[in-house]
């Protein structure tokens, strides 16, 4: 068997020099994590984030209404109306509600969802609320739902079904999502 003839290392270098480097195409290998493949990354690395995108949508609103909101017992302050072409996430309701002395309410924050009751509201009951005289606050955290060009609607009952409601200030945080 003859042998090769030896290459300087300054040929090698213009060799390796003048190579084209071959086009970039990407490679996908799936194993099971018994028989994992090794990888070493060369170069920069595009990395594609996915899931929770909170960092890059957030949404927080806020509402109140007129004073008196109601003299007939409920009142609804509407807080958002999301986007067409997105979803939203709700992940926390705060309210703060004046009523008349010694009564008592039932909150909930309203959204639709297309396969919800044929895409009507659903209500989504908060609390419990914390007393103090005649004012009553509410903090929740929670997941919820509204389908794209719903509005988001806080709303309030009283328990004794009449009376003023003088005041409520409500707000969410979350985000807005692909549906």
């Amino acid at each position: 068997m003859s042998a090769l003839p030896k290459a300087s290392p300054v040929a090698i270098l213009l060799l390796l020099g003048t190579a084209s480097a071959a086009p970039s195409i990407p490679v996908t290998v799936t194993n099971d994590p018994a028989h994992a493949v090794p990888v070493a990354l060369q170069g920069p690395a595009a990395v594609k984030v996915s899931g929770d995108a909170a960092a890059s949508s957030a949404v927080q609103a806020q509402g109140t209404c007129p004073e008196p909101c109601s003299t007939n017992g409920f009142a609804d302050v509407t807080l958002f109306t999301v986007p067409a072409g997105k979803r939203l996430v709700i992940e926390h309701v705060s309210g703060f509600v004046v009523l008349p002395a010694g009564n008592v309410a039932l909150y909930s924050l309203q959204t639709a969802l297309a396969g919800s009751f044929g895409g009507h509201p659903v209500d989504h009951l908060l609390g419990p609320a914390t007393p103090a005289a005649d004012a009553v606050t509410l903090s929740d955290p929670l997941r919820l739902y509204a389908d794209p060009g719903t509005s988001v609607v806080f709303h309030v009952f009283s328990e004794a079904g009449s009376g003023a409601i003088s005041y409520v200030l409500a707000s969410f945080s979350g985000y807005l999502v692909d549906p």
